[in-house]
């Protein structure tokens, strides 16, 4: 197992020790480059193999396993390499099951209580397509870091890093299909080829996904108006389908033991959409201006109750290239640099025909856009290592985003807008990490410059405005490691700043009876969080606080002009704070691995409305239960059960969820040939039910995004080696912005 701690430690580059490892001294090169004679690259290579025979020796005959979950420093480490995990067929199964990941109504997952986390492969900054076709039997292990450290944008909320194995040489090949069945079919089919010699990685990848689902949104709102209540719903049932198109090509080449050097393309074509039948339904005040059923139940109305019927129709198209570019350079025993460049360029139109009929009446709307962005980036980052158990790293980045779009409407409160963006960023960061003895620190501060330009090219504009934001983020951790006892103390502030959609002053259309606006006048929202984990044998811990300050959020308005409309914008709230406390346990009892978790979250927020002060105080929380089962002849079975209490969620209020779902897989041929089945949501529980309350609108909602599923997964692989490709891409929080 010592062997194994090694190579690992060999995997990452200096960007890879940042505040959550910065005990680990490693250069600014690849893994390879640190050996400096070709007998050492094979001794470490035949030593490798034994270690990985031995170890899947072990983990069926001895009764002692090292653990799959752990805490270092301030992160949460989950072993994937000789565990169950590494039998999952992608990357996204294995996800599910780390501690602290939830799944979302779109069944997409995100951190508890810090939404999506930025993920890095070995230290790059991973795209969907790198994620979509990496082989799970590489990955060694997957950190998840909640206080990210000073080098990560101040927008990151929290990181995932995935530590993949070392790579060996040859042709290298994988080609995976699976079929996806809910109430409708998707299916995936890549293929990965590639070429590794010492000096030089050569990889290629195409993946096409036929992705569909059906959606069921019923919504309701009762709107309080100066001349009584009114009532509007609507009965929403979608069909979504997007058909995707990706493709990876990159070069890696080892010019010396002291440079590295690369270059990678990435296309992304998107063609998508989604046929929509509503059945709406709307109600005025009563003549004799009694109040109406404030629970908005059909049945008790009292007005008259009038019913339409609305069609719609929306198709959009995505086109996007990626280029990226790196240099790793080791200039001295204690001086390492990584610089990295990015073009990205991004193009997107859409369309929207909308038809409502209320008898004989009939309303069309056609809603239009289009949009243009080229994004220019790079990333310089340098390690210093001042003795073996002192370290700084300083660097900075700079980005430029440019863009132009167009969106236009016949209704004749939307009309046309034609707009330009503008938008640069230039950071800064400087972290120190040390440790003596048991302890181990950092402490990092981080600044970022940025300007924001939105112009409108209709016509002299109102909306036209250029924004700045100069900001410093502080960020500290200490850890104490004893025999039995893991300590740890973070804090880490961040900021989400308003998008152009948010700010613009466009008009968007929902519904005959409802709009949706911008705002102007937002403001940044920052964030400050603290925390503090702990672990003993199988048992981990964390205790968080939060303070939210200018946390934005939805808001129902009643124009006092129209009064049988109301619309939704966005605005700033004051603090919101939240306490967090979350446990886990895992062990290993023969052949059945179990490991659960649970988390509480109660939050302190209440705003005042109109003059009326409304308490959103409440608590939300959360358990599961997965189990492993490890039998004979290479089978594995998994089940798993999750419950989400829903709770109170800034001003929402959700209904609880539960999930059940199953698993099994086989291997064949030395791992060659792997056939997994899975079932999620097997009872079709995973509804998202909310309910808003404001001093003028009440609005509830459902989401089923028919999260149940059937998957069977076919992998075939040519060799069991990857490719290597140590470009950091400093361009995905731009993309991510579009």
């Amino acid at each position: 197992m010592k062997k194994e701690t090694v190579l690992c430690a060999m995997l990452a580059t200096a960007t890879c020790v940042t505040a959550q490892n910065g005990k680990i001294p490693t250069s600014g090169v690849s893994a390879d480059s640190v050996q400096t004679e070709k007998d050492s690259i094979k001794a470490d290579k035949e030593a490798e193999t034994k270690a990985d025979k031995e170890a899947e020796i072990q983990a069926v005959t001895v009764t002692g396993h090292r653990p799959m979950y752990k805490m270092r420093n301030d992160a949460l480490v989950t072993r994937v390499r000789n565990t169950p995990l590494a039998k999952e067929p992608t990357l996204d199964d294995v996800l599910k099951h780390i501690p602290g990941m939830k799944q979302t109504s779109d069944g997409t997952l995100e951190v508890n209580g810090l939404g999506a986390p930025i993920i890095y492969l070995n230290d790059k900054k991973a795209t969907s397509a790198e994620l979509a076709h990496l082989d799970v039997k590489l990955i060694d292990e997957i950190e998840l870091i909640t206080t990210p450290g000073a080098k990560y944008d101040a927008t990151t909320g929290a990181v995932l890093r995935i530590l993949t194995r070392r790579t060996d040489e040859g042709i290298f090949g994988k080609m995976q299909v699976y079929d996806k069945l809910s109430e409708v079919n998707t299916n995936h089919e890549e293929l990965t080829l590639g070429w590794v010699t010492k000096k030089i990685s050569l990889t290629g990848f195409y993946g096409y996904t036929d992705n569909r689902y059906n959606v069921h949104q019923p919504q309701e709102a009762l709107v309080r108006a100066k001349d009584g209540e009114y009532l509007f719903g609507t009965d929403r049932h979608g069909k979504n389908k997007t058909n995707y198109n990706a493709t990876e090509l990159n070069f890696d080449w080892l010019i010396s033991k002291q440079h590295e050097v690369g270059i990678q393309w990435e296309g992304l074509w998107l063609n998508g959409g989604r046929s929509e039948k509503q059945q709406q339904y709307y109600r005025y005040p009563n003549p004799a201006g009694e109040d109406t059923n404030s629970e908005m139940k059909l049945s008790d109305a009292d007005g008259e109750m009038k019913y339409f019927d609305a069609e719609s129709q929306q198709w959009g198209h995505q086109r996007s290239h990626h280029i990226n570019l790196f240099h790793l350079a080791k200039w001295s025993k204690h001086l390492s640099s990584q610089i990295y460049l990015d073009y990205a360029r991004n193009k997107d139109s859409d369309s929207q025909p909308i038809t409502e009929k209320e008898g004989s009446e009939m309303q069309e709307t056609l809603n239009r856009s289009n949009s243009n962005y080229d994004i220019y980036s790079g990333r310089i980052e340098v390690k210093q290592l001042i003795s073996d158990k002192h370290s700084i790293n300083y660097g900075g980045e700079w980005s430029l985003m440019e863009g132009k779009g167009k969106t236009e409407s016949s209704a004749n409160m939307l009309g046309t807008t034609e707009y330009k963006n503008h938008d640069t960023k230039t950071a800064a960061y400087l972290q120190y990490q040390g440790e003596a003895g048991r302890w181990s620190w950092w402490a990092g501060i981080r600044y970022e410059h940025l300007t924001s330009r939105y112009t409108n090219l209709s016509e002299e504009s109102p909306d036209n405005m250029e924004r700045h934001y100069d900001q410093w983020f502080p960020s500290f951790g200490i850890t104490l490691n004893e025999p039995s006892w893991h300590h740890s103390l973070s804090f880490r502030t961040t900021t989400a700043r308003p998008s152009f959609s948010q700010l613009s002053g466009n008009i968007y259309y929902t519904s005959r009876f409802q709009y949706q606006i911008s705002n102007p006048k937002l403001q940044p929202v920052n964030t400050y969080r603290l925390t503090y984990s702990v672990q003993w044998k199988d048992c981990m811990g964390m205790l968080r606080y939060t303070r939210i300050d200018h946390s934005i959020m939805y808001v129902h308005e009643v124009p006092e002009d129209k009064p049988v409309r109301y619309v939704s914008t966005f605005m700033n709230f004051n603090k919101i704070q939240k306490y967090m406390a979350y446990l886990n346990w895992g062990h290993v009892f023969g052949c059945w691995r179990p490991n659960a978790h649970a988390s509480i979250t109660y939050q302190r927020f209440s705003a005042n409305d109109y003059g009326e002060l409304i308490s959103y105080n409440g608590a939300t929380w959360n358990a599961s239960f997965d189990n492993y089962f490890t039998l004979p002849n290479d089978y594995q079975l998994s089940l798993s059960y999750s419950f989400d209490n829903g709770g109170q969620v800034g001003k929402t209020k959700f209904r609880p969820t539960q999930n059940w779902s199953l698993g099994a897989n086989k291997s064949w041929m030395d791992g060659r040939l792997q056939v997994a089945f899975s079932a999620n949501d097997l009872f079709h529980q995973q509804l998202f039910k909310e309910r808003t309350h404001e001093h003028a609108v009440d609005f509830s909602q459902t989401e089923d995004y028919k999260l149940w599923s059937y998957k069977l997964t076919v992998t075939w692989k040519f060799n069991k080696r990857k490719g290597r490709y140590n470009g950091l891409n400093s361009a995905e929080d731009e993309l991510n912005r579009l």
